[in-house]
């Protein structure tokens, strides 16, 4: 019995003085969450940085690529905007791929010229976060 993996992609933006709604209102698209530079976090520490974060969600597939596709695609439009605020404000872009896995059922991990020359474009990074259910 096969068991299709769980992806879940997370483009971040984060940096000193990071106001998140500055991000909201650029994109149009609401983040999974955000905090300012002076929240405190779980732990009740103040945090260091503020951050604007959106996260897909956990689909079940074997083709973590098209995950990863369909996710930056949302941000597309505004990549020119995006790296305009970027750029000025001295923030950086992280992509995360999270895959939860249970035995030898890995996904493929292919990432198009499309998501890595978005990504590039923006200065960012791309995390890739593998989590094995056995």
């Amino acid at each position: 019995m096969t068991n299709k993996p769980f992806v879940k992609v997370i483009l971040s933006i984060y940096g000193n003085h990071l106001d998140p709604e500055i991000i909201s209102n650029k994109v149009r698209i609401s983040p999974s969450f955000f905090y300012r530079k002076g929240d405190l976090a779980k732990a009740g520490r103040k945090r260091k940085e503020g951050c604007w974060t959106y996260e897909s969600g956990y689909k079940r597939t074997f083709y973590a690529g098209k995950s990863i596709d369909s996710t930056l695609a949302l941000f597309e439009p505004y990549r020119s905007e995006l790296k305009r605020i970027i750029m000025r404000n001295l923030w950086e872009l992280k992509v995360e791929v999270v895959i939860k896995y249970k035995g030898h059922d890995t996904p493929s991990l292919t990432i198009s010229k499309t998501a890595l020359n978005f990504v590039s474009f923006l200065g960012g990074c791309i995390d890739v976060d593998l989590y094995s259910n056995d």
